[in-house]
């Protein structure tokens, strides 16, 4: 793989200033909200280029009050632009953090998931072969796996 062999250590006192951070942001964003896959879906998307066009036509709804919907509230769409702005300003970097940590995640479970394989599969060629007490032990960790609809199997996680 090219990014290398990951090796790195983290104490629980890391982790916990990490997930203290993590609640700040959260009580400094009380508003953010969590969508179902199905209201994703459903709504229009606002992306960097549509943004051009909302703050064109917001522009000229304000610049032409009588083509405006009475329904249509300007105020709260100017609002809403000026946040959507101001969250995609936050969102990038964490996207960027968020995209290494799971990358991250991923490499180490690999390479601790791969290292393991290679034990078990030993401990499964000595128990073939007759070492002692490896039967138990292939046996023991050949229960940890539970088949899964994909050709690979999945370790199950302890509690």
């Amino acid at each position: 793989m090219s990014y290398g062999n990951v090796s790195a250590e983290v104490t629980d006192a890391t982790i916990d200033a990490v997930l203290e951070k993590v609640g700040e942001i959260r009580a400094l964003l009380p508003f953010l909200i969590g969508l179902t896959p199905q209201e994703r879906m459903m709504l229009p998307k606002m992306r960097q280029a549509s943004s051009y066009f909302v703050s064109d036509a917001l522009v000229s709804a304000e610049q032409n009050p009588q083509l405006v919907p009475p329904y249509l509230d300007l105020a709260e769409a100017r609002k809403d632009l000026e946040l959507f702005q101001q969250l995609n300003k936050v969102l990038t970097p964490i996207q960027q953090l968020f995209e290494m940590l799971d990358h991250t995640t991923l490499a180490v479970g690999s390479e601790a998931y791969a290292a393991m394989l290679t034990y078990y599969n030993t401990a499964k060629r000595a128990a073939k072969d007759g070492v002692p007490g490896a039967e138990a032990i292939s046996d023991a960790l050949k229960s940890r796996f539970k088949q899964s609809s994909s050709s690979e199997p999945e370790v199950a996680v302890a509690d």
